[in-house]
């Protein structure tokens, strides 16, 4: 499955996105394209992750999080 979302604004948005997901289904993949340039994210573990997210988004970065 590919999700594709377009900010048009000069400023960073968080965004939110659902999908329920069959109780056999994982996933396998996360990336995200930035103006050409690919992002593959990492597990961690989900403390940790949230942590690191936060920090991220505050500090202006780029960041993505799957829960």
């Amino acid at each position: 499955m590919t999700s594709r979302a377009l900010n048009k604004d000069n400023s960073s948005q968080e965004i939110f996105f659902d999908v329920e997901l069959p109780k056999t289904a994982l996933i396998v993949n996360f990336s995200m394209e930035i103006n050409g340039e690919v992002y593959v994210g990492a597990v961690k573990e989900k403390e940790k992750a949230k942590e690191q997210y936060d920090k991220a988004v505050s500090s202006g970065q780029t960041a993505g999080l799957v829960k």
